[in-house]
């Protein structure tokens, strides 16, 4: 029984792991939430992965594919654009970000033992991200790659949204 819900638990956890769409809000969500101090990022992972945890009450609906798309540019354009947003902005964002994160990886259509796997998953890269861009930024602190290479990685996830968006639109 308990090997059963773990081996389900670990399939959700590569299941979030092989979803593009759910690693590009991992990552852009790590870009907002870069520079914020230590003791904000866990309530705003928190958020992040109980707004997820929300999508498991919801059913397929044809707007997920276009939903998630729409918060990879405006996370990509919000942070190639190198805004800082304010703590209550930063928050609403993960919020979203979450529930996007939870369509994107599919979690409304898991068991609660694959959504439990990926949500764990999810959060634990979120804070290992933002724990390894604090390190180089002590270490670098003055290098020109600190500032353009989030500046590129969000051009990137904007133009990768801006792509799903037009192939969810263009389904329709």
């Amino acid at each position: 029984m308990f090997a059963d819900r773990a081996a389900e638990a670990a399939d959700g956890a590569l299941h979030l792991l092989q979803q593009p769409m759910a690693l590009g809000v991992l990552t852009s969500v790590a870009l907002v939430i870069r520079d914020v101090r230590r003791e904000r990022v866990v309530p705003a992972a928190a958020l992040f992965v109980s707004a997820a945890t929300v999508t498991l009450a919801l059913q397929s609906a044809g707007w997920h594919a276009t939903f998630v798309a729409g918060c990879l540019v405006v996370f990509g354009a919000v942070c190639a654009a190198a805004i800082q947003p304010s703590l209550l902005v930063m928050l609403a964002l993960c919020a979203t970000a979450g529930f996007a994160l939870g369509f994107g990886a599919g979690v409304p259509f898991a068991t609660a033992a694959e959504a439990f796997g990926a949500l764990s998953t999810a959060g634990l890269i979120l804070l290992a991200l933002h724990a390894s861009w604090q390190v180089a930024s002590g270490r670098w602190p003055e290098s020109p790659l600190r500032r353009l290479a989030p500046r590129v990685i969000a051009a990137w996830l904007t133009a990768l949204g801006l792509l799903m968006l037009a192939l969810a639109l263009l389904r329709r």
